[in-house]
């Protein structure tokens, strides 16, 4: 943002047009429509002294003349003489005393004939040089300027006026009753000052409203840019009024340097502010661009995955259920493991005792394949545990009730105490053997074949459930009805 640069270059403007009115000689100025009046009289004073302006020797009716020669007289006559008495006495260590005196210039055409006619006297001798006359009866011939500059080299204290006789062809809508008009500080040079502030407002007014910042700084650009040109403009015609000053036939030293001087300030003012601004400008030119790009690729992304996903997305009642089967299947993978270490002898051995004995093996065999990277060590220490139980359940109720005593062997065989006489225990053992719903956990079928069996087999052969194509239905049906002829057995 151009706040803080426009602050600096707003208050630098502000402080030249105010350093230019405070330093600048005092002057006034007079406008000619035509030759003055013969009997005329305009005398200059300072309090001290005073000097009266010789009219000189117009010949048409041009106020361009008229002013010409009231110009002409003033400076070869009255200013080049006490100039250079001041600037002797500046180089002398007597210390002379210095005096005070009057000059006069003009502006536009009168200003620009001035020039050239001392030009033409100054090379007059340079046979190089190309001449150009001035024909005063067509310069400025309606209106002119005159402006009476006061230079205070003694220090009086004033006041200094110029007092006219008569004011014919000198256009002043209301002459002061004392026919006297006093010299002072020409509004004007607050112009950069004004400059300034005006930039700076504008600014602040930017800041302030944010939704119309890009118009008051266009606004501001382009009253910076108007104002360099304005001063830019009047740049050359300072330099050059002051070198004609200084220069023959004038030789006025001493005459001010203060205009051109706060111009070229002020002109470069604003044109750093105008080229910050352009700087500015483009600079939020490309990053909206960029911006821009970034947007539209996100957009152009986002419709990509909008196409990918498809033209009607699932609705709300589909990604509930969805929702829900995830969460089912999230409770099922924790609680499955519990399940299937349980079940695992129990269906390992109903299996073994049912009819189709090729075809649960083929079953356990699939199951074991898909559930053999799932397996965890955990599981098999509670399986191991939980058939330790198993066992020690059979031989308490054998020992219970035909005095079996269990044999220390990992296979669970039993040495019977009378084997000849048959027991009501045996018959239920071995029909509950035969039987195709045969549980592990049921009394009289841990036989040494078969325990053996379990003991020996890998975890690669256990069964899972998780994995089996079985629906979950099916495998809890499976499980209660197990469960239940366990118990009938039992009892």
């Amino acid at each position: 943002m151009l706040k803080i640069p426009t602050f600096i270059l707003g208050g630098l403007l502000i402080l030249t047009g105010l350093g230019s009115y405070l330093l600048q000689d005092l002057g006034v100025s007079i406008k000619l429509s035509g030759p003055l009046a013969e009997n005329a009289k305009l005398t200059l004073s300072d309090g001290e002294e005073s000097h009266e302006l010789d009219l000189g020797y117009p010949s048409s009716k041009a106020a361009g003349e008229q002013a010409y020669w009231l110009i002409e007289r003033l400076n070869t006559i009255h200013s080049i003489e006490a100039s250079q008495s001041n600037f002797i006495a500046d180089q002398s260590s007597e210390g002379d005393e210095k005096k005070s005196f009057w000059y006069a210039s003009s502006r536009k055409e009168t200003m620009a004939a001035l020039i050239q006619d001392a030009s033409n006297y100054k090379n007059a001798n340079d046979s190089s040089f190309e001449s150009i006359p001035v024909k005063w009866e067509e310069v400025d011939v309606n209106s002119s300027t005159v402006k009476f500059v006061y230079k205070n080299e003694a220090g009086n204290s004033g006041p200094v006026t110029l007092k006219v006789s008569n004011w014919t062809n000198i256009n002043m809508e209301n002459p002061p009753e004392d026919n006297t008009l006093e010299f002072g500080k020409s509004l004007t040079a607050l112009i950069p000052g004004a400059i300034g502030l005006v930039l700076i407002l504008l600014v602040l007014g930017a800041e302030a409203k944010p939704g119309a910042r890009k118009h008051i700084m266009h606004v501001a650009v382009l009253f910076g840019l108007l104002g360099f040109v304005m001063v830019a403009r009047q740049v050359g015609s300072a330099v050059a009024e002051m070198n004609w000053l200084r220069d023959e036939p004038n030789g006025i030293i001493q005459a001010s340097s203060l205009k051109p001087t706060a111009m070229l300030i002020s002109a470069g003012l604003l044109l750093i502010f105008v080229i910050l601004c352009i700087v500015s400008f483009v600079k939020a030119r490309k990053e909206m661009a960029a911006q821009a790009k970034i947007d539209k690729a996100k957009a152009k992304k986002e419709k990509k995955a909008e196409e990918d996903e498809g033209d009607d997305p699932p609705s709300k009642d589909s990604k509930e259920k969805n929702g829900k089967k995830e969460d089912g299947k999230e409770k099922k993978g924790l609680k499955d493991p519990e399940k299937r270490d349980k079940n695992e002898p129990k269906k390992s051995k109903s299996s073994e005792g049912s009819e189709n004995p090729s075809k649960a093996k083929d079953f356990t065999d699939s199951k074991s394949k898909e559930s053999s990277e799932r397996e965890s060590s955990d599981s098999s220490k509670e399986k191991s545990s939980s058939e330790s139980e198993a066992e020690k359940k059979t031989e308490a109720k054998k020992e219970v009730s035909h005095g079996y005593k269990p044999v220390d062997s990992p296979e669970g065989k039993l040495k019977k105490d009378n084997g000849s006489s048959p027991d009501p225990a045996d018959k239920q053992k071995e029909d509950a053997k035969d039987s195709p719903n045969h549980s592990a956990d049921a009394p009289g079928t841990g036989s040494p074949s078969d325990s053996g069996e379990d003991a020996d087999q890998p975890p690669e052969k256990k069964t899972d459930e998780d994995s089996a194509p079985e629906t979950d239905q099916d495998s809890k049906e499976e499980e209660n009805s197990s469960e239940d002829k366990a118990k009938d057995e039992n009892s």
